[in-house]
Parts: structure tokens; C-alpha cells; sequence
């Protein structure tokens, strides 16, 4: 039976919540996307592909596919064939990219995980065959591995996860990538919420072992009591995963007066989840005890990579697909996220990166720390200052008088070896991360007028 005491330490003071929560980055990845820069090529990436295959750097890999969106905003296409659920154009410069990847990494290292975001499950039953054969005769997938997939809820057909359960898909996401691109009404959301129930339930019939969903939390006109109907129906159908996703309203006026009920719906969701036997592994990011998920962060296993949580280590991910994004060595790097930029540098014979970031010596021991706090809920400092060499209270003395204010309010708690968030700090979490954000503090030191606290 689940702690009583643990589910009611998940209360928190609304006034606490609006002094620290902020809408901040998930960080997936550190530096986020947007501080990846255009010097970072085709051919910078293939000289780090080059050195890992010779220094024996890449094990625990992964491929990240993005498949574009049928709708316009969320791949920056235009209104045509290529924004449609017509993938025909689209397999045929992805299997391109797919033969080039293969041949620079030539059998050198084996795939342990496979994870499809974007509208994977629009795929029609020839294009997934032909894509999976291009997969394997390019790769070599460990026998052990797990593939996972997001599916959205605005354009996902329930026959859909059958498809991707007999593509080899065994954990599944039912979210939405960003929701300031869609309509805000309240009848909207409250069928995209019923569909995302019935999402999860068949998902389950298929044979899905790790089923996550998103609940949307700030939607216009969503009251707290629909919010919390739209919980129940969620947990009805018990996913192992529930992340509860803000609807970032576009307006400060529209933000200020819908924040008040925001904060209360957060509040009482993740008292619910703590209720019902959730335990936080992540920013807003709640699972069950037994998902695969929750054991790996038991175990110390549990990764942050630029598409999500995985519950092994990974330290290589070949991004596939426009927009992805993938890691190499202490390196990102992003595709091109439009149409046009994607499929003319495949058609020149160029491997379609947009944009990339070598990360610097304080990039490395600030993105430890981040991915620490983010899935462990815990910073080693001695770990932090053996693997980074330097002297953690030195080095990060700003970070940690700031984070004295999270320690005051109950939030987190500072000891000379280590760092923990509390129980009461998990709705924080992002704003704790985002105190060791080096490029945003930079920021706010040149402009701080033009970022907000």
C-alpha cells in the first residue's frame, strides 16, 4: 500500500508555486535547441561520427526518426502534399538519409533503442514495411532493444497502434509537441481529452507494455473541476505515465488571468497522481511504480535524451527525420526542420543538419547536473566535481545562493555532499534546473528587462 504520508507531502502552497514555478524548459537537452548554432554542419558531424567509430565512443545508441506533422505549424512546410498525411514524398528522402547514416557508422555499432516522434502512426501499412526494411538492412538492432513512438491525439486513428504494435513498438506516448500551435477552446480540448483516454485503452489491447498520456492543464476556459473529470477519466484507464502539460497562452494578459486556476489544477492534479500511486521521475512527469521508467530511476538508469525519458543509458542518438535532433560525443545537433531544406540537401548528397553545439567543459558539467536533478531528483556534488574536476561549491556559488530560496520555502534540501528535491519542489522542478542554466542567466546579465526572472 502506498505511503499516505508521501501522497500528502505532494501539497503545496499556491502562493509558493506562483513565487517559483515558470514556464521553463523541459530541458530534454542542455543547451536547449535554440542556442545550437548554424556552424555546425554536415561535415562537422561527420568528422565526430568519423572519431567516435575510431576511439570506440559509440555504445548505448539510439535512432530518433521524426516524421512530419500533418499539420502545417509543427513542420514548417507549406499546405501541400508535403503537409498532408501523404507521406510518399517524405519516405523516399528519409530511406536517403537513413542509406547515408548507415554507411558512415558502416556496422561499427549496434541500436539498442528506436524512437519515432511526430505522426509515426499516419504511415500507411506499404510505407512502414518499406521503412523498417531500409531500417534493417541499414542498421543493427540489438535483439534486446525497445522501440517507442509519440502518438498525437489530433490526427491519430486508433487502428493506428495496431500498426505500430506489429511494427516492433512496445511503449507509446499519447501527447501533443506544442500546444500554442492549436486552437484553445474548451469544447476542443475536452474531445481531444476523451480521445486520448480511449487512446490509452487501446493501446493497452494491443499489447503495449508502457502506455503514457499528457493531460492538458490551462486550456481557455478549462475550469478546475473539468480538469479534474478529465483526470479521472485518464486514470480510469490506468497509463503507467501521466504528464501534466501546460497550455502556454499566448498573451500576458491571457497568461495572467488564467494562472491563478493553472497553479490550483497543478496542484490538485499531482495530488491526485501521488493518490492514486504515481511518483514524480521528471518535470511534470509522473509514473507508476512498476513502469519501466520508474524502475530505471530506482536503479540509477534512468536517461534524458532530446526525445524523451529512456529507461537505459544512451549516449549516442542518430537523428533521423526533419527537425530531430541527435547527440554525438559532447556534441548536438539538429535537421532541417522545413521541407525544402530537408529534402534539397539530401537531393545534393548532404546529410540535412540545420544547426549544432560542441558543448564546452562548463556545457558538459551543467548539463550533469541538469539531467541529474531531472531524472534522479538528486545532484551527487562529489560525483560532479570527481567526473568534471572542479570544485563544485566554488564553481557554482551564484547557483547555490539562489538556491537557498528553493531550500527556505521547502523545496529542495542543501547538504555539502548533495542536492535533493523534496516532494514538496517536483511542480519547481524545472525552475530548480533552470538555475543552473548558463546561457539563460547570461541572458538575463545583458537584458534583463527581456527575461523574466
Amino acid at each position: 500500500m502506498r505511503d499516505k504520508t508521501m501522497a500528502d507531502s505532494m501539497l503545496l502552497d499556491p502562493s509558493t508555486l506562483r513565487k517559483f514555478r515558470q514556464v521553463a524548459s523541459t530541458y530534454s537537452s542542455y543547451p536547449i535547441a535554440d542556442r545550437f548554432v548554424e556552424a555546425f554542419d554536415a561535415p562537422t558531424l561527420e568528422q565526430w561520427i568519423a572519431a567516435g567509430k575510431a576511439f570506440g565512443l559509440h555504445h548505448g545508441c539510439a535512432l530518433a526518426i521524426r516524421f512530419p506533422s500533418a499539420m502545417r505549424a509543427l513542420f514548417e512546410g507549406t499546405l501541400d502534399e508535403r503537409a498532408s498525411n501523404n507521406h510518399s514524398w517524405y519516405l523516399h528522402h528519409l530511406e536517403k538519409e537513413i542509406r547515408m547514416v548507415g554507411s558512415l557508422i558502416a556496422n561499427h555499432v549496434v541500436i539498442e533503442n528506436m524512437h519515432w516522434s511526430g505522426s509515426a502512426g499516419t504511415l500507411s501499412d506499404v510505407g512502414q514495411a518499406s521503412l523498417l526494411d531500409v531500417l534493417r538492412d541499414n542498421f543493427e538492432f540489438s535483439r534486446h532493444g525497445a522501440h517507442s513512438a509519440d502518438i498525437n491525439p489530433f490526427n491519430a486513428a486508433l487502428s493506428d497502434l495496431s500498426m505500430l504494435r506489429q511494427a516492433g513498438v512496445t511503449r507509446v506516448e499519447i501527447c501533443t509537441q506544442d500546444l500554442a500551435l492549436f486552437p484553445a477552446d474548451k469544447v476542443h480540448w475536452a474531445e481531444r481529452q476523451i480521445k486520448t483516454a480511449k487512446l490509452v485503452t487501446v493501446a493497452r489491447e494491443v499489447g503495449m507494455v508502457s502506455i503514457g498520456a499528457d493531460l492538458i492543464v490551462g486550456a481557455a476556459g478549462q475550469s478546475t473541476i473539468a480538469f479534474m473529470d478529465a483526470l479521472e477519466t485518464l486514470l480510469a484507464c490506468t497509463p503507467d505515465r501521466v504528464t501534466l502539460r501546460e497550455c502556454r497562452l499566448t498573451t500576458e494578459n491571457s497568461l495572467a488571468q488564467h494562472q491563478s486556476a493553472r497553479f490550483e489544477m497543478l496542484i490538485a492534479g499531482a495530488q491526485s497522481l501521488a493518490d492514486a500511486g504515481y511518483t514524480c521521475i521528471g518535470i511534470d512527469h509522473f509514473v507508476r511504480l512498476g513502469d519501466s521508467l520508474a524502475v530505471a530511476q530506482r536503479l540509477g538508469r534512468l536517461t534524458r535524451l532530446p526525445h524523451g525519458y529512456s529507461p537505459s543509458p544512451c549516449d549516442t542518438v542518430f537523428a533521423l527525420g526533419p527537425g530531430a535532433i541527435g547527440v554525438n560525443g559532447p556534441t548536438y545537433y539538429q535537421n532541417h526542420r522545413t521541407a525544402d531544406d530537408y529534402c534539397s540537401s539530401l537531393d545534393q548528397g548532404r546529410l540535412p543538419i540545420m544547426r549544432g553545439l560542441q558543448l564546452t567543459p562548463d556545457d558538459l558539467a551543467r548539463r550533469t547536473i541538469i539531467h541529474s536533478l531531472s531524472t534522479n531528483l538528486f545532484v551527487d556534488i562529489a560525483v560532479i566535481e570527481t567526473v568534471h574536476h572542479l570544485d563544485f561549491h566554488a564553481y557554482f556559488a551564484v547557483e547555490l545562493l539562489e538556491l537557498a530560496q528553493f531550500e527556505a520555502a521547502g523545496l529542495l534540501c542543501l547538504r555539502d555532499s548533495m542536492i535533493t528535491v523534496r516532494n514538496h519542489g517536483y511542480l519547481v522542478l524545472g525552475a530548480i534546473c533552470a538555475v543552473f542554466d548558463g546561457y539563460n542567466r547570461q541572458a538575463r546579465l545583458r537584458a534583463p528587462y527581456l527575461v523574466k526572472p
